[in-house]
């Protein structure tokens, strides 16, 4: 039947006679809601907020044109069968509300048991949707529905409602365990979709409402609710620009080709040339072709950049558990070397009184096993003297007190005092060019420490033959160089030679040592400007080890 005194309207929707708000209200929101939810569901399909927020702008898209027959079409027939589908999508826009947030919020899918309730609670809305429960009257004068069923519009703008308040609860539950970015982005996405919510539910209620009561002539009131979505899409469009939400990275990029290629099919609809017809398809196919590449590079772009991200994050975790590792390796060294430190001087101390017979004559059968004692309380003062020399060094606290320093003279004294060692194991321990003075600025009991741990090596690692030590000087520099004919070391092991706690493998059992002498013995050499080098032909072949230092002025 067609209603008395409307006309039909253009192109389905576009009539005269409308509320001034119409077009403005339902076309700009109809399309917000559908450009931002197609694009968002593009870049990720997969993703389940993408698949529901795309749902919530189909059915309100749905609901807009349905609404637009509605206020624009003469057909008494037509305006009553779709005006009975507005529960339906009233429900379905609620429930998937919810389903969204819940989603969003909590990063994770609703529990199967949820999404059935949900879907038991949108059915009775489907199945009475043709009953007269939902439309009881229809007024032919105003071709508009007279009289909606009380019960059943008061039940889906009751799950609107129950959508609102779970919603919001739900986002506080879950911003209390949320901090700093992570609640921003929760608050932010919980005000747009409840904002929009509590518009358009409640601006359909009130519409109704005073309809049905003779307050108002029409349902105009329900137009400005729709400026909810238009809040909501904007609250989103903040959301993936500032925080990057459902993975739409390239929303901006698939708008703006997607808009180019749009604005060049309009005009079909104005050109009347076969030529013109032609151009514009050329240039169309063009801009499809060229846009999708260039969506794809930064698709490309944004993945390696992504890529990027993860591994910087990593790094700088692992830098954070390095760092952690290391403060506690420094902090157990220090508490293990004071506690080792004090008992080890009272043990060697009254071994020392012992053997030096302090306490009486010392028995022959204990003399060995005194020797031997005193030996290892040797070793393990050298380590803890090591230790502690370590954590200064890693720490930066190692004290340098320089001055002007003889090295030849210092050589001399290490050669001799270590020559008992060497003429016990039948080694042929010389010296060369430390007869003249020659001056460095050094530390002299730190240049020592250097000097007497080579040559106490050259003299641990040879097994038979010798060890030479020489001191050259060539202009501004001096080099200490100490020699060896013992067991050599493997091209493998120089690289690592002066890192910490390296160690020969073929020895580290019958060879006593600590693995921290030469790693001081570098970062002493460089505190001092000089540089200390190792090498070797072979094993077997014996070692030369020098250090270089500048001579003072």
């Amino acid at each position: 039947m067609i209603c008395p005194g409307f006309e039909t309207p253009a192109y389905l929707f576009f009539a005269q006679d409308v509320p001034a708000l119409l077009y403005y209200s339902h076309l700009p929101a109809a399309f917000m809601a559908l450009l931002v939810g197609f694009f968002v569901f593009t870049q990720d399909t997969s993703s389940r907020a993408s698949q529901l927020l795309l749902g919530i702008a189909g059915s309100f898209v749905a609901w807009i044109a349905l609404n637009l027959i509605a206020w624009t079409n003469n057909s008494s027939d037509l305006i009553f069968f779709t005006w009975s589908f507005f529960g339906v999508l009233f429900t379905t826009i609620a429930l998937l509300s919810f389903y969204l947030a819940y989603v969003f919020v909590r990063q994770e899918d609703l529990p199967s048991w949820a999404k059935w309730i949900l879907l038991g609670l949108g059915l009775p809305v489907l199945a009475l949707a043709p009953s007269a429960l939902n439309l009881s009257q229809f007024d032919l004068t105003g071709c508009s529905v007279y009289a909606e069923g009380f019960a059943y519009t008061t039940y889906y703008y009751g799950l609107g409602l129950a959508s609102f308040i779970a919603t919001f609860a739900l986002a506080v539950h879950q911003a209390r365990q949320l901090a700093g970015r992570d609640r921003r982005k929760v608050a932010l996405f919980t005000f747009g979709i409840e904002a929009f919510l509590l518009m358009f539910f409640m601006s359909s209620y009130i519409a109704s409402y005073l309809y049905e009561h003779g307050i108002v002539s029409d349902y105009s009131l329900e137009q400005y609710g729709l400026f909810g979505m238009a809040i909501f899409m904007a609250f989103l469009a903040y959301l993936i620009v500032q925080y990057r939400a459902f993975n739409a990275k390239l929303l901006a990029t698939s708008a703006l080709v997607w808009a180019l290629c749009i604005l060049i099919a309009s005009q079909f609809l104005f050109v009347k040339e076969p030529t013109n017809f032609v151009l514009v398809g050329i240039t169309l196919a063009l801009a499809i072709v060229f846009g999708n590449v260039l969506v794809r590079s930064v698709r490309r772009e944004v993945e390696q950049r992504e890529k990027l991200q993860v591994l910087t994050e990593q790094l700088q975790k692992a830098n954070t558990q390095l760092q952690d590792l290391s403060r506690f390796k420094t902090q157990l060294l220090s508490l293990a070397s004071h506690q080792i430190k004090a008992p080890l001087a009272a043990i060697k101390g009254y071994i020392s009184l012992m053997l030096e017979g302090g306490y009486g004559a010392v028995p022959e059968n204990l003399q060995k096993p005194l020797n031997a004692m005193q030996h290892s309380a040797n070793g393990l003062v050298d380590l803890v003297t090591s230790l502690l020399d370590l954590r200064k060094i890693d720490e930066g606290k190692m004290e340098y007190a320089f001055e002007r320093t003889d090295l030849a003279e210092m050589v001399r004294d290490v050669v001799e005092e270590l020559g008992m060692l060497a003429r016990e194991k039948k080694l042929a321990l010389t010296l060369s060019g430390a007869d003249a003075p020659i001056f460095v600025r050094a530390d002299r009991t730190k240049l020592r420490q250097v000097a007497q741990n080579l040559v106490d090596n050259a003299i641990k690692y040879t097994p038979s033959g010798s060890v030479s030590v020489a001191v050259t000087r060539e202009g501004r520099f001096v080099t200490c160089t100490v020699s060896d004919s013992g067991l050599g070391m493997a091209p493998a092991l120089l690289p690592r030679l002066f890192d910490e706690f390296t160690r020969d493998q073929r020895v580290q059992h019958t060879i006593r040592g600590t693995g921290l002498g030469l790693y001081i013995a570098k970062r002493i050499i460089e505190a001092h400007g000089g540089d200390i080098r190792a090498d070797s032909t072979g094993e077997g072949q014996g070692s030369r080890f020098w250090f270089t230092l500048p001579t003072a002025p």
